[in-house]
């Protein structure tokens, strides 16, 4: 039997407006949004395809 292994990321709308930041803005990036709808992802990918090292901090600030 032959299996192809296919690897699938998500692409989003977010991932231009991060690529836009990079290259003009150098000021703290602050992703608010809904529940469960991939800023985690869309992050931490953006840090593994676009920086060397990169620190990443999740939790809730203020209300």
């Amino acid at each position: 039997m032959f299996f192809e292994l296919y690897i699938v990321t998500m692409d989003r709308a977010i991932s231009s407006h991060l690529l836009s930041w990079k290259k003009s803005h150098r000021t703290p990036l602050l992703i608010r949004g809904a529940r469960q709808v991939g800023k985690s992802y869309s992050v931490e990918r953006f840090g593994k395809k676009e920086f060397f090292l990169k620190v990443y901090r999740s939790g809730i600030v203020g209300t």
